[in-house]
């Protein structure tokens, strides 16, 4: 029996209808484990105060230079975090790039369950100043 689970999309938005968006997928689904990832890369240490273990160090680069050292740190914490965290999915690559205000995080991965690969894209900072 395949267990299915409705709940609020990450990250929470306001849909065409002006609804909250809700995600109705099962566990082992590609867009399921993509918002799992999002949720992981986008959690700050101490956030999540009853779930400590949950987070991925990643707002340590808010203001650090973005050069390629930043984005080697930043690739390693990502990765040690979905390993601690993820287990129905094996990471085949991590690339972060950065350009002025903005990081981008790709996770290349497949599922365990299918051997499948997919791709999913975390943006970080991504800062606009007015009138952009």
């Amino acid at each position: 029996m395949i267990k299915e689970n409705l709940g609020i999309s990450f990250p929470f938005r306001i849909g065409n209808l002006g609804g909250v968006v809700m995600s109705f997928t099962t566990l082992n689904t590609a867009d399921k484990i993509a918002e799992a990832l999002s949720q992981i890369v986008q959690t700050a240490p101490a956030e999540r105060t009853m779930e400590y273990h949950f987070n991925c160090p990643a707002d340590f680069t808010l203001f650090e230079a973005n050069d390629q050292t930043t984005r080697d740190l930043l690739k390693y914490e990502v990765k040690t975090s979905i390993a601690r965290l993820e287990d129905r999915i094996e990471v085949k690559s991590i690339d972060v790039k950065g350009e002025g205000a903005e990081i981008v995080v790709t996770i290349t991965f497949s599922m365990i369950s299918t051997g499948v690969t997919y791709s999913a894209s975390v943006k970080l900072f991504d800062f606009k100043t007015a009138g952009d």
